[in-house]
């Protein structure tokens, strides 16, 4: 079943919120209209479900957002967000393999999220995401926060990268990365670290994969711009901003 806004929502503010409480599963498609606020908010303890094939497209601001809570949405749908498709913060956890966040962060109020935001040691989990089109960044994980987006896709067209700053990290491997406007397409900066073996990341807005301040970038089996047409790739220098693999310069480490 598909509902839309005007039998669910008539006013300004979020569409389901919890405070350490559960929130109701949801089991059809609902669209938003990009009207009022956040979607579905779990904080402090609460949990909540999304069945497959279903999710809350068209968000006023945030689809899935967790502070210290759960959310559980594998294979769910999350287009269209003004904010972020998914934010977690405060050790809040979500796993939403194989969910479509497409064409979130369209709002000229939120340059700097991500469709994939998480912050304060948050956790998400996004394997085989889809994440094509972002008017921010594709991921931008800071603080401590986790995001394994092992094989996930984002085609673009993205404004910015994956960017992973102040120690947060995880896993890419397989995932598939493409045309960033702004930016390096994979960026690991002060302190964080990130696994990215055997990706596809191409088409970088300056450079394809970037590190700063201390950042480590896993590369094994990369392709990026420059690396050929035929597998088994290579990641090529000139893509990156470091003078030499596997040793560490002045900006961090890129070991392939």
């Amino acid at each position: 079943p598909y509902l839309e806004s005007s039998q669910v929502y008539e006013r300004t503010g979020m569409l389901f919120a919890s405070y350490r409480g559960n929130l109701p599963t949801i089991e059809c498609v609902i669209d938003m209209e990009n009207r009022g606020g956040t979607a579905f908010y779990v904080v402090y303890g609460g949990e909540g479900y999304v069945l497959t094939d279903c999710g809350i497209v068209n968000a006023g601001y945030h689809g899935m957002a967790c502070r210290s809570g759960r959310i559980h949405a594998h294979d769910t749908q999350w287009q269209g967000a003004k904010g972020s498709p998914a934010r977690i913060a405060f050790l809040g956890l979500i796993d939403f393999q194989s969910a479509d966040l497409s064409n979130g962060c369209q709002s000229a109020e939120v340059p700097t999220q991500g469709l994939i935001d998480c912050s304060r040691f948050g956790l998400a989990y996004a394997r085989y995401c889809v994440a094509n089109g972002t008017g921010a960044a594709i991921i931008n994980a800071r603080r401590g926060s986790k995001v394994n987006f092992e094989e996930l896709v984002a085609n673009g067209p993205n404004a910015y990268g994956a960017l992973f700053t102040q120690s947060a990290g995880d896993s890419g491997y397989g995932c598939t990365i493409r045309a960033v406007a702004n930016g390096a397409a994979l960026s690991a900066a002060t302190g964080a670290k990130v696994n990215v073996s055997y990706a596809d990341i191409r088409g970088g807005g300056a450079l394809d994969l970037e590190v700063l301040n201390g950042g480590t970038i896993v590369a094994n089996g990369v392709r990026t711009t420059g690396s050929g047409s035929s597998a088994p790739y290579t990641p090529a220098l000139s893509a990156t901003n470091v003078a030499a693999f596997n040793v560490t310069d002045a900006n961090g480490t890129i070991f392939t």
